[in-house]
C-alpha cells in the first residue's frame, strides 16, 4: 500500500513503496516487537519433518480443565522428529539439549508461542473453492426427503481425495494458524447432509494427501435451512420425524451410517440454531433403543444457552458457530455473548467456538481472544482451549495430536511470534504431522 491522504500505511506489516495504490484494504500497522524471522535467516528451513523449538512459550492444552492466565515463561522447548512430538517441557530447554542430534533444526522462538493449531469445525473449506470450477459439482450433496435417498446421502462422505489446494481461502485459514479443519459436504439444503472428513490445509499436500480421517461426523441439520419444498422437511416436525426415521429399525450390527452412530463409531453433528428445535431433537435421538453410546455435538447453537441443562444431561457438547452473538434471524434472535459461561455452568463438557463463514477462518483465533476480553471465557487459556482441544474433543479427533500439543501424537502445533489471540501476532513456523515449514507471507 501507500501514502493515504499523507498517512503511510503497510501491508504485511512492512512499510509500503511510495507510489503504489491503495485498494480499500484497512492499514496496518509495525508491532512494536520484531522477533528473529525464522524463515528469513534460516533460508534452509524450507520443509523438514524433525525439529527443535526452545526459547518458547509452550501452551500444550493437553487437559480438558486447561485454564489460567497468559504467564508462560519464555524458556520453553518441544521437540518434533518425524512428524511426532518427542519432547515438551514448558519451563526449560531440555528438549532441545536430549534431541538436537536427531532434528534438522534448532530454532530459537525467541520468546515466541508454541501452541496447538487452531482447529476448523462446520464449514466446507477445501470443498467451497470447487465451485469455482464451473464443469465441476464435486463435494456437493442435494438432500432429499425419502428414505432411501436420505441413506444415500448421508453414505457421501467431503473430500474423497478432492479438494481446492492452495486456494488464497486455504491459505489465508492457514496463515491464522489454522492448519486442520472439519470439512462437510456441501450442501442445498435437507436434513441429512452427509459425513464430513479432517483435512490439512498446509501447502505441499494435495487430492488423498490432504485427508487425515475420513468419516468423522454425519452432519444433519433441523431448521430453516433445512426445509425443502413439497417434502415431509418442509416444516420442523417433519424434519425431526424425517431424521427420527433413519435409525429406526437399523440392524446394530450393520455398515449402515446410521448404526455407525448408534454404536458410537462416528459423530452426530446436529446443525440447529433455535432453542425448542435443539431440547426437541436431543430427546428424541437420546429416546431412540440402542442409542447410549451415539456421541451427539451441536455446531451453530445461537440459543442453546436456553437449553443447556438439556445438553449437559444428554452428553451434548457444543460448537458455537458464530461464536457472538448475532441475532440476526428469527432461529437466532435469543442469542446470547454469555452462552459459553451458560453452557459451561450447567455442565456440557466441551463448548468450543468456530467461525462459521469458510471466507473468515483467519479470524477463528481472533474470536478467542474476543472472547477472553469480554470475559465470555474465565481466562486467557480457557480462551485458548475454546478454539484448539474443545472442537478436537467434540468430534473425536483429538487422538490424531489435534487440538493440543502430547509426546507420541502427530505434531500439529504453530509458532507465533507474540500472543496468539491478539491482531498483531503472526504465524511464523508449523508443524502438520509430515513437515516443519515456514508460513509463507503469500496468498
Amino acid at each position: 500500500l501507500t501514502a493515504i491522504e499523507g498517512t503511510v500505511v503497510f501491508e504485511n506489516y512492512r512499510a509500503a513503496p511510495e507510489g503504489a495504490v491503495h485498494r480499500g484494504r484497512p492499514p496496518k500497522y509495525e508491532p512494536k516487537l520484531t522477533p528473529t524471522d525464522f524463515c528469513a535467516t534460516n533460508t534452509d528451513v524450507s520443509s523438514v519433518n524433525s525439529a527443535v523449538f526452545f526459547n518458547a512459550r509452550v501452551y500444550t492444552v493437553d487437559s480438558d480443565d486447561y485454564s489460567g492466565d497468559d504467564d508462560a515463561v519464555g524458556s520453553g522447548s518441544v521437540a518434533v522428529v518425524d512428524g511426532v512430538v518427542v519432547c515438551v517441557d514448558v519451563t526449560t530447554a531440555s528438549c532441545r539439549d536430549a534431541h538436537s542430534g536427531q532434528v534438522d533444526v534448532v530454532v530459537d522462538a525467541n520468546g515466541g508461542y508454541v501452541l496447538p493449531s487452531f482447529f476448523s469445525v462446520g464449514t466446507a473449506i477445501g470443498q467451497v473453492e470447487i465451485g469455482a470450477e464451473k464443469a465441476s459439482t464435486s463435494g456437493g450433496v442435494g438432500g432429499g426427503s425419502s428414505g432411501s435417498n436420505a441413506t444415500a446421502v448421508a453414505e457421501l462422505v467431503a473430500a474423497y481425495g478432492v479438494h481446492a489446494t492452495n486456494s488464497r481461502m486455504t491459505a489465508a485459514a492457514f496463515r491464522g494458524g489454522v492448519v486442520v479443519a472439519l470439512t462437510q459436504p456441501l450442501s442445498s439444503g435437507g436434513v441429512v447432509r452427509g459425513q464430513s472428513s479432517l483435512i490439512t490445509l498446509t501447502n505441499g499436500a494435495f487430492g488423498n494427501d490432504r485427508v487425515l480421517r475420513q468419516r468423522v461426523a454425519l452432519h444433519v441439520a433441523i431448521g430453516n435451512a433445512a426445509k425443502r419444498p413439497d417434502s415431509i422437511e418442509s416444516s420442523v416436525s417433519g424434519q425431526i420425524r424425517h431424521l427420527l426415521a433413519q435409525f429406526e429399525g437399523v440392524a446394530m450390527n450393520s455398515t449402515n451410517v446410521f448404526a455407525r452412530a448408534l454404536r458410537g463409531e462416528i459423530v452426530v453433528a446436529l446443525h440447529i440454531h433455535q432453542a425448542d428445535y435443539i431440547a426437541t431433537t436431543v430427546t428424541a435421538l437420546r429416546a431412540l433403543p440402542n442409542s447410549a453410546a451415539m456421541r451427539l455435538v451441536l455446531i451453530g447453537g445461537a440459543e442453546a444457552h436456553l437449553v443447556a441443562p438439556v445438553l449437559a444431561n444428554a452428553t451434548v457438547d457444543v460448537v458455537l458457530a458464530p461464536p457472538r452473538c448475532v441475532p440476526d434471524a428469527w432461529e437466532t434472535r435469543r442469542c446470547s455473548d454469555a452462552a459459553p459461561q451458560v453452557l459451561s455452568g450447567a455442565g456440557v463438557r466441551h463448548v468450543a467456538l468456530a467461525e462459521a463463514d469458510h471466507n473468515q477462518l483467519l479470524e477463528l483465533r481472533w474470536h478467542g481472544g474476543w472472547a477472553h476480553v469480554d470475559a465470555r471465557v474465565p481466562s486467557w487459556r480457557r480462551a485458548l482451549y475454546a478454539v484448539t482441544r474443545a472442537p478436537a474433543r467434540a468430534v473425536g479427533v483429538d487422538d490424531l495430536g489435534v487440538g493440543s500439543i502430547v509426546v507420541g501424537r502427530a505434531a500439529r502445533l504453530v509458532l507465533f511470534d507474540q500472543d496468539p489471540l491478539q491482531l498483531h501476532s503472526r504465524a511464523r513456523m508449523f508443524a502438520d504431522g509430515r513437515q516443519v515449514a515456514c508460513v509463507s507471507e503469500q496468498f
